[in-house]
Order: structure tokens, then sequence, then C-alpha cells
């Protein structure tokens, strides 16, 4: 039998959850005579990790080929979706929750003042530092 968290436990977003039920399902049988625990399930890079204590080679198989699917699976809706990674960190989402979060991004990045940002560097003795250490450092023989 396959011990596992709660949803509670599952540190993803509900577009993977059918993908988790799923891959549950497909590991209850090969854990008949087995004590078998999912340490833990939840996204890194993108995708779904699930971790599991004593595991057989079959099992590790049947993780696998669902961290690989998650790839391609909203991770907030569960509609097919793609890992993005221009948006401050990997996540796997579909064209909607794709802008959405894009815009976000965007929204919290935006530097409208470089002007002044460029004159504190500059204050600070940025560009003079910069200087010195090409100097003595990247171009020394």
């Amino acid at each position: 039998m396959i011990r596992y968290p709660s949803r509670d436990g599952w540190e993803c977003s509900e577009g993977w959850y059918s993908l988790i039920e799923k891959m549950i399902d497909e590991l209850n049988p090969l854990s008949e005579n087995l004590d078998i625990n999912i340490v833990q399930i939840k996204e890194k890079y993108g995708t779904l990790r699930v971790y599991i204590d004593n595991g057989t080679d079959d099992m590790y198989a049947v993780v696998d080929k669902y961290e690989i699917q998650s790839a391609k699976i909203c991770e907030y809706c569960g509609e097919e979706a793609s890992v993005r990674n221009n948006i401050g960190w990997h996540r796997t989402l579909c064209e909607q929750h794709y802008k959405e979060a894009l815009k976000e991004f965007r929204k919290y990045w935006e530097f409208k003042d470089w002007k002044n940002y460029y004159i504190k560097l500059i204050r600070w003795g940025f560009f003079k530092w910069i200087k010195k250490i090409r100097k003595n450092f990247w171009f020394s023989s």
C-alpha cells in the first residue's frame, strides 16, 4: 500500500491534481506487498517532482513518466501548456495564465527612472570601481 500526503500537503497548484491522482492510481498495484511512502509532492523548475521512499524501478519509472507529462499541463488549470522561463522563474503555464504571469512580472519589474539610477551609480563610484577591477584583474598577465 502506498501512503501519501493529503492534498493540503501537495506543494503545487490545482492544475496538476488530476495528474497526481492518476499517478497514485498507477502506483497502487505496484506496491501491493510493499510499504511505500510518497514523501513529497511539489513543483520544481516548472515540473512536478514526486519523492518516494523504498520504491521499485517500476515505480520510479511511473513517477518519471508523470513528471515528464507535467511539463505539458498548466499547473493552474490543467490545460495544454509549456514550461515558461522568462517570468522570473520556471512555470508550466497555458497561454492565458502565461499572459497573466508575464503582465504581473513586467508590472513588478518595471523601472521608469533609469536616469536617476545611472546618476546614483556615478555618485557611488560604481564605474570607477569597475575600471579598477578591469585594470587590476581582467587584463593582467
